[in-house]
């Protein structure tokens, strides 16, 4: 599984609202105090709290290895180099995503993976 994915909408834009709507609902997530377009998900409530502290603390601190979800009308990007836990609701934050949106996919060495989430999705 790629460690980061890029989806762009084959056509329009992604409607943000909707998309953060679905991400708060998933698993133990809570928006980047310092980014305001990404989304931070854990598997627990402890990863979201820790990660809150330590974006609290050293702003400039990488954030530990959860699923970080950028959202901007163009372009939604998911870091999903993490534990198991969040890979799983990554998998179902893709299978939504794809399942709502027409979108193109690309992972970090820029391979198309569009017709393997077309198929998920």
């Amino acid at each position: 599984m790629p460690d980061f994915l890029s989806f762009r909408p084959v056509q329009g834009e992604f409607d943000v609202a909707q998309v953060n709507d679905y991400l708060a609902g998933l698993g133990y997530s809570l928006r980047d105090p310092i980014r305001q377009d990404m989304t931070i998900v854990a598997s627990t409530p402890e990863g979201r709290d820790y990660a809150l502290t330590v974006r609290s603390r050293n702003p400039p601190a990488n954030l530990p290895p959860l699923l970080l979800v950028s959202v901007k009308p163009e372009q939604i990007t998911v870091d999903q180099l993490t534990r198991k836990e969040e890979l799983e609701l990554a998998g179902k934050f893709t299978d939504w995503l794809t399942g709502n949106y027409d979108c193109q996919v690309r992972d970090d060495y820029d391979h198309d993976l569009t017709e393997n989430y077309r198929r998920r999705g």
